[in-house]
C-alpha cells in the first residue's frame, strides 16, 4: 500500500493520505522506527509504556471520526477506504495519556488520551 504526506487545511499542517483503495480491516501501514518507554508529541503508544515514532505515524492526525485505529504495531482501516483518503485515528482511544493536549475542533472536547488527568 502507497501512503503520502501532503499539506492539509483542516489541521493547518500536513496529514497521511492513501494512494490505494484499503478494506475495513485491513492492515494500512505497519509501524517502524525507535521505541522509547516514554510518549513524545509525535509518538504512538504500541503497548504499556512503548512508544513508536515511525516516519509516516508521525503524520497521523487524531480525529473522532477515525479512519484507522492502532494495533500493536498495525495501523488498521475502520472502514472502506479510497484513494486521497485521510490516514487519521482516535488518539483520546489509542494513547493512555496526550502529551500535547489540545481541543478536537469537530467536538471541542479536550483530546488528552484514556487516562488523561
Amino acid at each position: 500500500m502507497t501512503l503520502f504526506i501532503s499539506k492539509y487545511d483542516r489541521v493547518g499542517g500536513k496529514a497521511l493520505f492513501t494512494r490505494n483503495e484499503i478494506k475495513t480491516g485491513d492492515i494500512v501501514h505497519s509501524l517502524r522506527g525507535p521505541v522509547s518507554n516514554t510518549a513524545s508529541r509525535e509518538s504512538i503508544e504500541i503497548g504499556p509504556n512503548q512508544h513508536i515514532t515511525d516516519p509516516f505515524g508521525i503524520y497521523m492526525n487524531h480525529s473522532s471520526n477515525p479512519t484507522t485505529y492502532i494495533d500493536g504495531r498495525n495501523v488498521v482501516a475502520t472502514r472502506d477506504l479510497y484513494p486521497g483518503d485521510e490516514i487519521n485515528f482516535d488518539y483520546n482511544s489509542s494513547e493512555t495519556n496526550v502529551v500535547s493536549r489540545f481541543i478536537d475542533k469537530d467536538t471541542g472536547l479536550e483530546v488528552r488520551g484514556r487516562l488523561g488527568k
